[in-house]
């Protein structure tokens, strides 16, 4: 697991431009957002504006021959704006949506990329709601179906007019599937199509 955000967040405390290689491990164990340590200072993103910068999430590295890149997702892409994470018990999924959120506040201001966490029971994220790119924390059953309904009554008019792209990470999604009641089910089943086939356009991941 993560652990402390503050100790995560302190090792990424570099500008938006850093250099310094990010190495993403993968083996046996979860995989491992490897980031070297640098003089800690804190993000100032007014320093780096946001025209023409990508909304974008390291989830790897992709091999070209003896290459190595970062492999990064762009959320305005309509190929990769939208992502499912899959794994057994204890595969590492939530540490992933993790690294994949530090990458982002690494790379994308708060006023480009804002997170909604959707964190039934409360186990994973709880301090990723102290994350200044975090517009939404939920842990119950009633409060997500809320948020995603409130996001639903924001899919409407102009498309594509949105400034600051939500990206909203749900763990442990089969909760929502399988609340022990068929109508809960059938809306958030609703719901999350919705956000797949409409969300791009309007702004949501």
């Amino acid at each position: 697991a993560i652990g402390d955000i503050g100790r995560e967040v302190y090792n990424l405390r570099a500008k938006a431009g850093y250099t310094n290689p990010v190495n993403v491990i993968v083996s046996e164990q979860p995989p491992m957002l490897i980031v070297p340590r640098v003089d800690p200072k804190n993000l100032e993103y007014k320093d780096h504006p946001s025209v023409n910068r990508r909304r974008g999430m390291l989830i790897g590295q992709s091999f070209n021959g003896n290459a190595m890149e970062p492999l990064i997702i762009d959320l305005d892409d309509p190929n990769t704006c939208h992502g499912l994470v899959g794994a057994s018990t204890g595969g590492g999924k939530s540490t992933m949506m993790k690294q994949m959120m530090l990458s982002a506040c690494e790379m994308t201001s708060p006023e480009d990329l804002q997170f909604a966490i959707v964190d039934i029971g409360e186990k994973s994220f709880k301090l990723f709601a102290q994350l200044p790119h975090c517009c939404a924390y939920v842990t119950t059953i009633e409060d997500s179906l809320a948020l995603l309904r409130r996001f639903e009554s924001q899919m409407t008019g102009q498309e594509n007019t949105y400034r600051t792209r939500i990206a909203v990470f749900v763990d442990e999604g089969a909760a929502l599937l399988a609340t022990g009641d068929e109508d809960t089910d059938k809306e958030f089943r609703r719901l999350l199509k919705i956000c797949g086939d409409r969300g791009r356009a309007y702004g949501f991941s």
